[in-house]
């Protein structure tokens, strides 16, 4: 048998490039799933009516910084960006 240590991280100890794919990631699962908040609501309404629907992404982090910034943070992450599951790495 094998022993392999991999480091695993938080969301602010990786490098700017991966906390920006994290982000990117987590605004599309946002909008896949039509997070229940107020303010993301808010900002998928302002991309309809101004006839945007590309720039969503970019009002959603405009308006809903926190909350995404939040759902990064609740996970732990190998260095590029993949979630770390632990159920899966035991």
């Amino acid at each position: 048998m094998k022993t392999v240590t991999i480091p695993i991280f938080e969301y602010d100890e990786l490098p700017k490039e991966t906390q920006e794919k994290i982000i990117n990631e987590s605004i599309e699962y946002m909008l896949e799933i039509n997070w229940p908040s107020e303010a993301f609501q808010k900002a998928c309404a302002k991309a309809e009516a101004m006839r945007t629907p590309w720039f969503v992404g970019e009002y959603i982090w405009e308006d809903c910084k926190e909350e995404v910034l939040n759902l990064c943070r609740e996970h732990s992450y190998f260095r590029y960006g993949k979630i770390y599951t632990e159920m899966y790495y035991r």
